[in-house]
């Protein structure tokens, strides 16, 4: 296993809440006030899954610490986003078959799970690279 320290652990934490605190509350305050008005709608659902804040964070974190992982890091962000499509086309899908909107949001977490669950198993057995 990683050899990792509490106190590391901690001030890690507490940076990075900090740093990525400031950095998505912005984001996230814009897409809270855009549905207010139904033709924003569609713009908010664009900018939500276009959310990509997050993963330019670890690109650049990553970029920094182990450049020549850069390659791997894209193949599987565009692996990851297909899934994000895939779960997304399900969720049209139940939204014509009308299962309710709960169970449909239910469905597509379990989904997600099930997705990271196999994908790190994949991972770490050195199946995927």
């Amino acid at each position: 296993m990683l050899n990792i320290k509490y106190k590391d652990i901690l001030y890690i934490a507490s940076k990075n809440f900090i740093k990525g605190g400031i950095l998505i509350s912005i984001p996230l305050t814009i897409l809270e006030l855009l549905p207010k008005d139904k033709k924003y709608i569609a713009f908010y659902a664009m900018a939500g899954a276009f959310f990509i804040y997050l993963n330019l964070i670890e690109f650049h974190y990553l970029g920094n610490i182990y450049p020549e992982s850069m390659k791997i890091f894209l193949i599987h962000t565009i692996i990851g986003s297909s899934l994000f499509i895939l779960v997304t086309l399900l969720q049209i899908l139940f939204l014509y078959i009308k299962i309710s909107l709960n169970l449909n949001i239910l469905i597509a977490l379990i989904l997600h799970t099930i997705f990271i669950i196999i994908y790190f198993y994949l991972i770490k057995t050195n199946k995927l690279r």
